[in-house]
């Protein structure tokens, strides 16, 4: 049975570049479709499958999947839990509760990533792809990924370089960042700040 890795945070905090470094550095490349709906890569090995498109542009992942994804990748992995071994996912379409939950049903624990960056560098993120993303749809996203971190037990990274991009990488690649995921650590390593609580 495969281990998901599941990966959200707000809007410009770096999903789609980290899961493209995994796509490129592991050669996970050859497309495939399923029922015209769910669409992604895998290696050849078939150690490595990534859900969504990476065609370049300012949204990728599943992002670029239609709306009503779910309940169709609920049956992809399904069908395919023993096909592969590590498999990677980002974006809205997929980071909610009730995926999470169906997910788990199937599948058993899954790995939660949750990818944070400063505010400036998500503003200047937001400037250099030119995006249209409302304040009050940006609030939202926050406090989707907001709920999900006190809901669930999850893993985060903090993204505020290429050096972190590079190293986060490597990180969701090795075993060993998940061995003790049982552990609720993000009470551990972050706390909320008055000014963070005051976004939601």
């Amino acid at each position: 049975m495969f281990k998901l890795n599941l990966i959200g945070g707000e809007p410009c905090t770096g999903k789609s570049t980290i899961v493209k470094y995994i796509k490129n550095f592991k050669e996970v490349d050859i497309e495939f479709k399923y029922k015209k709906i769910v669409r992604g890569y895998y290696s050849k090995d078939n150690n490595y499958c990534i859900i969504g498109v990476y065609e370049g542009g300012i949204f990728e992942g599943t992002d670029r999947l239609s709306m009503s994804v779910q309940p169709v990748l609920i049956e992809w992995i399904k069908e395919n839990k023993n096909n592969y071994k590590n498999v990677y996912l980002e974006g809205d379409r997929v980071f909610k509760s009730s995926f999470i939950d169906s997910c788990r049903q199937i599948l058993g624990e899954i790995n939660i990533i949750i990818i944070k960056t400063t505010e400036t560098n998500k503003k200047e993120r937001h400037k250099k792809r030119q995006d249209n993303q409302s304040e009050k749809w940006l609030k939202s996203k926050r406090t989707s990924v907001y709920n999900i971190e006190n809901k669930y037990k999850t893993i985060i990274f903090n993204n505020n370089s290429s050096i972190d991009r590079y190293e986060i990488g490597n990180s969701l690649l090795s075993k060993s960042i998940f061995d003790n995921y049982n552990e609720p650590i993000q009470k551990n390593l972050f706390d909320i700040s008055p000014e963070d609580a005051a976004k939601f």
